[in-house]
């Protein structure tokens, strides 16, 4: 699968993304994409056919929702939890271990998956 890290996210997970054999990038690492507004790093995963990973459920939840109701499609949006203690690192690595191994890369089109259901 091919992944986007949005910003807010360790670029770590960068790393770890590609040592499980996947193709990923982290905006945060980008010169074109680092403090970017959130409909361009969207846009830029559209382009890219990446799957955005992302704690900023707030403004993704919404853009999720204009490209539904626009009719536009994305690679997906996997949006990690705020709450206290979800951004830990190895929680983040178990989730989305667990994700990976239930849902299809056909599963991600479109769609928005919230990691923590991923348990």
């Amino acid at each position: 699968m091919r992944f986007l890290v949005d910003e807010d996210v360790s670029p770590c997970l960068k790393f770890v993304l590609q040592e499980w054999g996947h193709s990923a990038d982290a905006v945060g690492l980008r010169e074109d994409l680092a403090s970017e507004a959130d409909d361009v790093i969207l846009a830029a995963a559209e382009c890219e056919q990446r799957v955005l990973v992302t704690f900023n459920a707030d403004h993704f939840e919404a853009l999720h929702q204009e490209c539904r109701a626009a009719g536009r499609s994305h690679p997906g949006i996997v949006v990690c939890a705020r709450q206290e203690g979800y951004r830990s690192f190895d929680r983040l690595l178990r989730w989305m271990r667990n994700m990976l191994a239930a849902v299809s890369p056909e599963d991600f089109a479109s769609d928005l998956h919230y990691l923590h259901t991923f348990t």
